[in-house]
């Protein structure tokens, strides 16, 4: 009498720290397959070319007849607020998800744990003795992300889930990648 197959499953649990709070913040506000060259390219446009033209088109329209000082205390003021907007930026990028997280002490409390098996995966968190489960099958993933630390998972339904790769051991890792490249084909990117 054969022995009934047993369906590999892959377990992982961790609590939510700051810095996995933080990373996950930042990739939910600039992530993708060209994480890098995205927040480069942003930086560069939102820091350099959007300021660039705005200064410029004050110094044009300075040279210009028709332009009046109501103009230009009208660019100048959209110049100060675009400014303003990109040093809020910068503060949440640097500052903001920190200390979202240390005033919210029930972040800390947070305690996710995946178990992943060929075809779906179930997500449990466990927060303030709370405990919430759901079952995620792979063909529901609208793209993976896996990073050096992290592998993001992102749903049809712009739900984002964080596994910890430190957390599952590198040979489940293999298995693991196997599983959802097998569902999701070419939305599983490597992010450098």
């Amino acid at each position: 009498m054969t022995e009934p197959i047993k369906e590999n499953k892959i377990v992982t649990q961790f609590t939510v720290d700051e810095e996995i709070w933080v990373q996950s913040q930042r990739f939910s506000a600039v992530g993708g397959h060209r994480h890098k060259v995205m927040v480069t390219l942003l930086t560069v446009i939102r820091y350099v070319i959007m300021p660039g033209i705005l200064i410029s088109l004050i110094l044009i329209m300075q040279n210009d007849p028709h332009f009046t000082s109501a103009n230009l205390r009208t660019y100048y003021t959209v110049l100060v607020l675009y400014l303003a907007l990109l040093s809020y930026q910068l503060y949440q990028w640097f500052f903001g998800f920190r200390n979202s997280f240390i005033a919210h002490p029930n972040l800390a409390n947070v305690h996710l744990s995946y178990q992943f098996t060929r075809d779906f995966f179930l997500f449990s968190t466990t927060a303030d003795k709370a405990e919430t489960t759901y079952t995620i099958p792979y063909m529901s993933l609208k793209a993976g992300y896996e990073t050096d630390d992290y592998l993001f998972l992102i749903s049809k339904k712009r739900v984002k889930f964080v596994i910890l790769k430190k957390a599952i051991d590198e040979f489940d890792m293999n298995d693991l990648r196997i599983w959802i490249k097998a569902a999701i084909d070419k939305r599983y990117y490597t992010v450098k």
